[in-house]
């Protein structure tokens, strides 16, 4: 018989926009080094899972003419027999009008995605910097996952 402890199940949530990302399940002020760290909640049903989503804001996968952040969504399953880790990332990129600032990280994070997926689609290193020259977390989190290194 299978160890009904053997799998543990987490969920983390984080939206991203420009320089900034934000812990979307994470209590205020609970680390201020600024590192890119996101907290996992550990859930055991698809209820539990959805909960957590829409404690964070996610609350539906429909279209939303308005995002103003970019989303992310990791689920993990840790292998306590194997002490072994595997993650399935989903990416939710922000679209539509977000008003003048943020129109200007939209394009510039919308730049910086297309230099990109250009440097993987070729198997170039990632970009030094996107042609807008602005810092682009996005890409960042998006690089080890697009190659196949996280």
């Amino acid at each position: 018989e299978g160890d009904p402890q053997r799998f543990c199940l987490g969920l983390s949530v984080w939206s991203v926009l420009g320089n900034s990302a934000e812990d979307r399940l994470a209590q205020r002020g609970e680390d201020a080094s600024h590192e890119l760290r996101f907290e996992t909640v550990r859930f055991e049903t698809a209820a539990e899972a959805e909960a957590i989503l829409l404690l964070a804001g996610l609350a539906s996968c429909e279209a939303d003419p308005v995002r103003r952040s970019h989303s992310f969504v990791r689920i993990v399953v840790f292998d306590a027999q194997r002490e072994s880790l595997a993650a399935l990332h989903f990416v939710r990129i922000a679209g539509g009008r977000a008003g003048l600032e943020g129109e200007r990280a939209l394009g510039a994070d919308r730049q910086a995605l297309w230099d990109l997926l250009e440097a993987a689609s070729t198997g170039d290193g990632p970009p030094e910097a996107s042609k807008s020259g602005a810092p682009c977390i996005l890409t960042e989190l998006l690089h080890p996952l697009l190659v196949g290194n996280c």
